[in-house]
């Protein structure tokens, strides 16, 4: 019986994989709509956390962490949620 283990195929979620990928690309046409406007340079203070945080989550997502906090506030102002 302990043969029949080697056996047993392996099931891979592409489905995942698929996710991540369009998630990407959502992330990044929305950084390209928020670039293609008009720009006005500000400056802001931010808690470190908050900073840290921000730039792990533009590192996952493959984009400038200044990129996606513009993107993350032009959700927010057009009343979409940042978080999708």
């Amino acid at each position: 019986m302990a043969w029949a283990l080697f056996f047993i195929p392996l099931q891979i979620n592409v489905q995942n994989t698929y996710d991540a990928s369009e998630r990407m690309e959502l992330a990044r046409k929305a950084a390209l709509n928020t670039i293609s406007q008009k720009r006005k340079a500000i400056t802001i203070r931010l808690p470190e956390r908050d900073l840290f945080r921000l730039k792990a989550q533009a590192l996952r997502d493959g984009l400038p962490y200044q990129t996606l906090i513009s993107s993350v506030l032009h959700k927010y102002v057009e009343g979409r949620d940042p978080r999708s």
